[in-house]
């Protein structure tokens, strides 16, 4: 015997008897990612769905060509199983829902429960009149049985057969018309491209094979519907603003886009082929979200140094450099392109990758002369664009101090200097912070910290062997950069320093 298990299950009408339990909601289907993944034809890729509610089982056909019957009837809403009851899915396979109190035979399955019917139709009374004699069997006389009592069964019973036949042929005649009128063929989105990222609105066009059999079409992101197109459109606008507001669980990152259509006969086909996007959805509070601007550091960080997870960077030390962007919000894409042949020569002259000259500008004075950054630890009186202190000057240069385009070039050595003192490419974080000061100063940290422990810059602020206007300065220069990268992300309409730069 096959004893029931805690859990109802399906067993199939066949020699196998194999069995499925049912514990939460399955999908059956010819998509290989459903529950049950079945190879026949008549099968739809999402045919049907059990699903288990409050302790009940209810089995729903998904708009499958072929249909789902229970105990031969097909249904067409939700219906909530019975024990004994007989699931056919599209004519392939048959399952019948036993619950945890019967027994199955190992080489019978259970007869269906005599009156078992779906919808509200009351079930036939099969009573038996008392003293009434009891029928033999047709075409047997005897105990009064008139031999003509058999030809009248025999007549009732063909007739009910060509009925049955009727039905049946009616049924599969129908079924044929429905899946012509069911294939509509493909359906492919044409835009966006698959990879794009996504950051504002976009229209989403799809080129159907059959455009005038299409009734509506469905629009999802990982299988939510976001837009629902009436007859004759085959394009919607994903926007992100308006995705955040429907699909509030939906985070940054890659998503799949897919369609489903409808044709003009009610039949849904969910189209296999989907794409896959980067969505980069706005804050709910307007504000820029930490992992935002993470991914934005991080990319400037690679961009310099050319190694990926070069630096850590902490909450704290995001959040600073978030509430820094403020007093970066401006176009400084003209001013940049003016002073974009001397930084690019004295920085490759020095040796050094001429991006941080440029985000080094940008953050100490706005690429202007006569501006100095406040809050950045900038010297108010230093010289050029680069905001070059008297004294490194000096050191470096026996010209005019007051000369913009020597103080870039003097810039550039100095930084070079200090990188040299740390020896490692992503130690470009410390020479920002001690831009201006004299050399002993990165020699002193390198003595007291190791090359991990720099990994970690506001580990060292928070241990005070960063001082805050050496911490200021690297704030500002990662907030200028990722301004000044990322102007549209900031409300700027501008191009990207990057077009400058490169």
């Amino acid at each position: 015997m096959l004893l029931a298990m805690a859990n109802p299950k399906l067993i199939t009408l066949d020699e196998t008897e194999q069995y499925y339990e049912l514990s939460h909601n399955i999908s059956i289907g010819r998509a290989s990612d459903n529950t049950i993944c079945l190879t026949d034809e008549t099968v739809s890729r999402y045919h049907a769905i059990i699903e288990e509610r409050a302790g009940r089982f209810w089995v729903n056909d998904l708009g499958s060509v072929h249909g789902t019957t229970v105990n031969g009837i097909p249904i067409r809403s939700a219906y909530e199983l019975q024990d004994g009851d007989v699931i056919s899915i599209g004519g392939a396979v048959s399952w019948r829902f036993i619950t945890d109190h019967q027994e199955v035979p190992e080489n019978k399955t259970p007869d269906l429960a005599p009156d078992v019917l779906i919808g509200d139709e009351p079930p036939v009374s099969r009573t038996t009149i008392q003293g009434a004699p009891s029928p033999s069997p047709i075409g047997t006389p005897g105990d009064g049985q008139d031999d003509r009592l058999s030809i009248v069964h025999i007549g009732v019973a063909v007739a009910v057969g060509i009925i049955v036949f009727g039905i049946i042929g009616a049924t599969l005649f129908w079924d044929k018309i429905r899946e012509g009128r069911g294939d509509c063929g493909s359906a492919r989105i044409v835009n966006p491209p698959s990879g794009a990222i996504i950051s504002e609105a976009v229209t989403v066009r799809i080129r159907p094979d059959n455009p005038e059999c299409i009734r509506s079409v469905s629009y999802k992101i990982d299988g939510h519907e976001f837009a629902n197109s009436s007859p004759g459109s085959f394009e919607t606008t994903l926007d992100p603003a308006k995705i955040r507001a429907i699909l509030p669980y939906l985070s940054d990152g890659e998503h799949r886009l897919s369609i489903v259509v409808e044709n003009e006969s009610g039949v849904v086909k969910e189209i296999a082929e989907s794409i896959s996007l980067t969505l980069d959805l706005p804050d709910e509070d307007g504000e820029i979200g930490l992992d935002k601007i993470r991914s934005m550091v991080e990319t400037l960080t690679t961009e310099i140094t050319s190694l990926g997870g070069a630096l850590e960077f902490e909450e704290e030390f995001l959040q600073r450099i978030r509430q820094a962007t403020g007093e970066f919000r401006a176009d400084v894409i003209p001013e940049a392109e003016a002073h974009r042949l001397e930084i690019r020569k004295a920085f490759n002259d020095a040796g050094i990758n001429y991006i941080l000259g440029f985000i080094l500008a940008g953050s100490r004075s706005r690429f202007k002369d006569d501006q100095a950054m406040s809050g950045c630890g900038v010297d108010p009186n230093s010289v050029g664009i680069l905001k070059v202190p008297h004294t490194v000057i000096a050191q470096y240069s026996q010209s005019n101090s007051k000369d913009s385009t020597a103080a870039v070039e003097v810039g550039a050595r100095h930084l070079k200097g200090l990188m040299d003192s740390f020896g490692e490419t992503e130690d470009f974080i410390y020479a920002v912070a001690c831009f201006g000061k004299p050399a002993a100063r990165a020699g002193g940290i390198t003595q007291l910290t190791s090359p991990h422990e720099r990994r970690n810059f506001w580990k060292l602020v928070k241990k005070n062997l960063i001082t805050s206007d050496e911490a200021n300065r690297v704030v500002c220069f990662f907030a200028a950069g990722i301004v000044a990268e990322n102007p549209d992300k900031f409300g700027l309409n501008t191009k990207s320093l990057r077009e400058v730069y490169r």
